[in-house]
Formats: structure tokens, C-alpha cells, sequence
């Protein structure tokens, strides 16, 4: 998970998630965490978890999309 990273040398949050649109049109995610908070494969979870509801969401639309043209 290139995006996945841990962050001391800036003002953050305990946990940040940062979304930009991609010139191949596809997202990309960069998560930022304070590691005395929250440990590495709990990030990994969630980062998981996001993908999983992202793909979901792109699927649903997809089908509605197929199904508005019939």
C-alpha cells in the first residue's frame, strides 16, 4: 500500500485520510497516522475496509448506470 504511511513532522490529526483525483482518472489515497496511537495493521484494516466500500460503490453505480440505459 504505497499511500500508507506514518507522519510525525506535521501538524496532523491522529489519523488522516487524503483523497486526489489521478490524471488516469482513478483515486488516489494517502493515509497519515500517529504510530504511539494506532498500530500499523490496524491502519491497514481500515484502509482495506475503504477500498472494499469504494469498489462497492463504484459497482452499484456501474449496474444502475447499465440499468438506466435498457
Amino acid at each position: 500500500m504505497s499511500g500508507l504511511h506514518s507522519s510525525e513532522t506535521k501538524l496532523m490529526r491522529d489519523f488522516e485520510l487524503v483523497i486526489n483525483d489521478r490524471q488516469d482518472g482513478k483515486l488516489m489515497l494517502e493515509f497519515s497516522y500517529r504510530q504511539g496511537k494506532f498500530c500499523r495493521q490496524q491502519v491497514e484494516q481500515w484502509v482495506a475496509a475503504y477500498i472494499a466500500h469504494l469498489e462497492s460503490f463504484a459497482a452499484a453505480e456501474s449496474m444502475a448506470r447499465e440499468a438506466l440505459a435498457q
